[in-house]
């Protein structure tokens, strides 16, 4: 009677861990069922994130198509569950020299500068700051695939002199033509 009203405080009869495997291989058959979906989840989502690859590179060649400048891209190679994977990524090796600034307060500029990634190129850049008198607060920069450089908040250190966003445009780019000729 007691067995029938709280089943689950009971012990299980000799039959029932027959039928069931036992207490300790049922936690084991778990974890190679918990292990064999978190697998399966990961391939799925490796597989979705390569077709969404392949979507935005078509995408890309397809916007390219209409414009002068395609660019060119290299092979990036990951290797998953033992089989080797194929990712194109964009190359900046022939990119071209990009710098914006814009001033955002009085004596506070923005930067964000892209250019082809060479040894040495980010000590021009800290170079040319240097040079330009500009205190840099806080950045990013990323040499992945080319170089970037988002400089989020510079001040001008020195005393009496106003930030000129177009000076800072010349002289990066001169620092870097400089530094990759």
């Amino acid at each position: 009677m007691e067995r029938d009203i709280l089943p689950w405080l009971q012990p299980p009869t000799e039959e029932e861990q027959h039928t069931t495997g036992g207490n300790n291989n049922n936690g084991d058959d778990f974890r190679k069922m918990d292990k064999a979906s978190i697998l399966g989840d990961a391939i799925d989502y490796l597989n979705e994130l390569q077709q969404k690859v392949d979507d935005l590179q078509s995408e890309l060649e397809s916007i390219s198509l209409g414009s002068s400048l395609a660019p060119t891209t290299s092979t990036l190679h990951v290797q998953v569950n033992g089989e080797l994977c194929h990712s194109n990524v964009p190359s900046a090796r022939n990119q071209s020299i990009k710098v914006e600034a814009w001033e955002m307060e009085e004596g506070t500029v923005n930067i964000h500068m892209v250019c082809a990634y060479k040894p040495g190129v980010l000590l021009s850049v800290m170079k040319a700051f240097e040079i330009l008198g500009l205190d840099i607060h806080q950045a990013n920069i990323n040499c992945f695939n080319g170089f970037t450089i988002d400089v989020y908040k510079a001040e001008q250190c020195r005393q009496g002199q106003k930030v000129n966003t177009q000076l800072i445009k010349e002289v990066l780019v001169n620092a870097v033509d400089y530094h990759m000729a």
